[in-house]
């Protein structure tokens, strides 16, 4: 069954991927085209995952600041001990140097108030996607690695 597209003035159109069971939208983050997943596992779920969206977009600066301290944080002492490779890091990374090479791939957001966001390692943990769990509802963010 083909679900239609739907509007909105924020997010742009939404268009359903019923393989995945969510709505995908395209738009700007801090200055630059990212792809914005809404998770819907029933209809009702479409209203919340969408607050939370623009909620995200709203104050987009304030959460990007957030959660690059989240990956300075709970990253930066992972690259500068294991992940550290005499070889390709010419010195210890500090906090802008970790951030730096970071490129915004998308993101899911949740009608429950939380996101994920996806971000492109720059080769810092050799292709490692980094992922940064926000959670509008109590402002906590964290970063880990996956991949």
């Amino acid at each position: 069954m083909m679900v239609e597209p739907l509007v909105d003035s924020v997010l742009g159109e939404l268009r359903y991927n019923a393989k995945l069971g969510w709505y995908d939208a395209d738009v700007q983050w801090c200055g630059a085209s990212a792809s914005m997943s809404l998770s819907v596992e029933q209809v009702d779920d479409l209203p919340g995952a969408a607050a939370t969206a623009k909620a995200l977009l709203e104050g987009q600066t304030t959460w990007q600041a957030r959660m690059m301290e989240a990956v300075v944080r709970d990253l930066l002492d992972l690259k500068n001990g294991e992940w550290f490779d005499p070889e390709h890091d010419a010195a210890p990374y500090t906090p802008e140097t970790l951030v730096a090479p970071l490129t915004l791939e998308g993101a899911t957001i949740f009608a429950d108030g939380t996101a994920t966001f996806f971000f492109e390692d720059g080769n810092l943990f050799f292709g490692h996607t980094i992922l940064v769990a926000v959670d509008t509802a109590s402002g906590d963010v964290t970063a880990d690695l996956a991949g």
